[in-house]
C-alpha cells in the first residue's frame, strides 16, 4: 500500500491519534516501510539511570529481524544507516 492510501485507513488514523497524545508536534504522516524497519534509538541522558547505562534502545517493526552478526558480519553491517 502506498504511503498516500496508507495514511487514510482506520487502523493508521488512530495510531496517528495514540502517536499525537504523547507528542503533540508529530506530523500526520506515516510512511509504512517504518513500521517493518529495526531501527536504533539513543536516548537522551536526562536522568541518572539512563546516564550510567549510556546504552540505545532496539525498536523492533512489523516481522523485523535483528541480521546475524556472526556469520557474516561485513554484510550486516552495511545495512544499518545512522540518521540523526
Amino acid at each position: 500500500m502506498d504511503k498516500e492510501a496508507f495514511n487514510k485507513t482506520e487502523a493508521c488514523q488512530k495510531l496517528i491519534h495514540y502517536i499525537k497524545d504523547e507528542k503533540p508536534y508529530f506530523k500526520d504522516v506515516i510512511i509504512p516501510s517504518d513500521l517493518e524497519r529495526l531501527i536504533f534509538v539513543k536516548g537522551r541522558n536526562n536522568n541518572e539511570r539512563m546516564s550510567s547505562q549510556s546504552g540505545a534502545f532496539l525498536l523492533f517493526g512489523n516481522n523485523a529481524v535483528y541480521p546475524d552478526l556472526v556469520s557474516n558480519p561485513d554484510d550486516a553491517m552495511q545495512e544499518f544507516k545512522v540518521e540523526k
